[in-house]
Order: structure tokens, then sequence, then C-alpha cells
């Protein structure tokens, strides 16, 4: 009686799983929807109808077209929005078009402890990744660094949705990716943290249920 997407990089066994929390369950939701709005990852940005649908997560930030722009940060922000319709948390989300500002405020909101919010922002690391949880990568490889707190200068950056967690990799599902909304396949170590940390800028914590 169930009906669904089993995605072809998802090859070591079966990818049914017990709900997550209600808050955690509707990010995912939008993160499939816009996954399979883009043909799965097929679909272009810089083509027709794929081109519209990207203009319309620029236009529910109020800055326009998305030509010459990475968009990664518009995809988050319109999925968030979207799951706001359903958990209330998410309407105290960052949204805007800049990775950096999503960083800042998720950061600064653990920092003080803030309930109520969609997000807390940790070091690469320090949390395990779980479904919902968002996961700030950069683009390539960069000479070591400092890293969890997002600088002035912030590289880019690609934002990354968590929608299944295994023993050994995460799936992800983000935007700008290959310059489409695709899935993507992150190693772990263990039941630790992401293996290749050198890539991790942020991980989002997700907490839309936690102050329910």
């Amino acid at each position: 009686d169930v009906a669904g997407v089993v995605p072809a990089e998802q090859v070591d066994g079966p990818t049914l799983r017990l709900p997550a929390t209600a808050g955690r369950e509707a990010l995912v939701a939008q993160a499939v929807r816009e996954w399979l709005r883009f043909a799965q990852g097929l679909g272009r940005a810089d083509r027709a109808p794929f081109a519209g649908h990207a203009a319309r997560m620029w236009q529910s930030l109020g800055e326009g077209g998305a030509e010459g722009r990475d968009w990664s940060a518009a995809v988050l922000s319109f999925m968030v929005r979207n799951a706001a319709a359903t958990v209330p948390a998410y309407r105290r989300f960052a949204f805007s078009g800049r990775h950096q500002d999503h960083g800042r405020d998720a950061v600064e909101q653990r920092r003080r402890g803030e309930a109520g919010v969609p997000f807390w922002g940790y070091r690469a690391g320090e949390q395990a990744p779980r479904i919902g949880d968002v996961v700030l990568t950069r683009c390539c490889l960069l000479p070591d660094g400092a890293v969890g707190a997002v600088p002035a200068g912030e590289p880019p950056a690609l934002a990354q949705v968590v929608v299944s967690v295994r023993s050994d990799h995460v799936l992800t599902i983000g935007g700008d990716m290959r310059d489409s909304v695709s899935l993507s396949h992150l190693a772990r170590t263990g039941p630790g943290s992401l293996a290749d940390e050198r890539t991790v800028i942020l991980h989002l914590s997700n907490r839309a249920d936690a102050d329910a």
C-alpha cells in the first residue's frame, strides 16, 4: 500500500524507515518534492520549464531572477517556506539568498538557547546527522582552516537536506548541484559525523519539533 521512489544511489538495501518527527518529515517532503519537480536531478535550471521553477524560488525572496547567481540558498529557503505551511517553527527561518545568513542565524540562536526556532548551528562533527537536518558544504575542497561559524567571506556553498541516514553514508537533496535539484551521497564515519569534515561549513540541526 506504499508508493514511492527508490533512488539509484541507494544500492545497499531497502529505504523504508520509521517516520521521524512531523517537523523533520515536513522538510524532507519539500526536498523530495523539488527533486521530483527537477526530474530527479535531470532538469537543468537554464532550460524550460525548470528555469521557471528556479525563478519562482527567487521571487519568493523578492530577489528577482537567478541568472548568473548561485541559487542553493534560494532553494533551501523555498523548501523551508513551504514546510512552514504546516510547521510554525519554520516561519522563523532566516529566509535569504545567502547561506551566510542561514548559518549566522542558526549559530546565534543556539548561543542564546533560543526556543521555537527551526535550526541550531553546530560545527562539523559535533552532532551525528539526522533526517531533516541541513548540512552546508563547500562546493569544493579548500585548504584547512577554522570552520563552524560562517565567516564574512563565505566560500561558495551548497545546502543539503538529509533525507536518508545509513550506517556508512547519508543521502541529501540540495539545489544548484549540477545546475539542478539533485540527490547526493555523503560518506560517514560509522555512527558519527560526516567523513570528510573539511567539506562541511556548518551543520544545522533541526529543532522544528523540539519545543512543540
